[in-house]
């Protein structure tokens, strides 16, 4: 068993190995032969078991990072929310200070704080009140893809529109612990 094998390697040994089976038509008729094949396959089996248990160990490892790191981000951002509240706390009192005080401007040291006049905003204080010409419709179209999958697995045409099949990794425990691998190379 060779621990530093890449899976690809793993995977290309196999394949080695299937076109070396599949040229004799699979069949191996000298012992020295038989034995290096079932040697051979052994060491691709027991390769290929050790290194999908060590991804499964990684991916969980990495999953585990991934917690972590939504955890911080989701903490980072209710800090910089708490930050942002803050500076614009301070900003509104400096605002008050300068209307308060009946000025245009404070001038610090270094910084000039100055009341800019804004082009205003507008507050709908009751929608129901205001005429249709101020109120515009907002329409989307959104696309049913489970409609259109059902179509499309009965046989129905949908133009525009096709089933791309796909697959999903499931890992699991191995139960069959004496099974290194189920596949059958002959």
């Amino acid at each position: 068993m060779n621990t530093k094998k890449s899976l690809q390697a793993i995977v290309s040994d196999s394949l080695a190995l299937d076109e070396i089976l599949y040229e004799r038509s699979g069949e191996i008729t000298d012992q020295e032969t038989s034995a290096i094949v079932d040697q051979f396959m052994s060491e691709i089996l027991s390769d290929l078991a050790h290194k999908s248990d060590s991804y499964k160990f990684k991916i969980d490892q990495l999953d585990d990072a991934v917690q972590r790191m939504n955890t911080n981000a989701k903490q980072f951002s209710q800090v910089a929310k708490s930050i942002s509240n803050i500076a614009n706390s301070m900003q509104n009192r400096m605002k008050n200070a300068i209307i308060d005080l009946g000025v245009t401007e404070i001038i610090g040291n270094t910084f000039k704080f100055k009341l800019a006049k804004t082009a205003g905003s507008v507050v709908i204080e009751n929608e129901n009140l205001l005429p249709a010409t101020y109120c515009r419709e907002k329409t989307s179209i959104e696309i049913d893809k489970v409609a259109i999958k059902e179509d499309l697995k009965i046989g129905k045409l949908v133009p525009g529109a096709k089933i791309v099949e796909g697959f999903s990794l499931r890992i699991s425990p191995n139960k069959d612990t004496k099974t290194i691998n189920k596949k059958e190379l002959i």
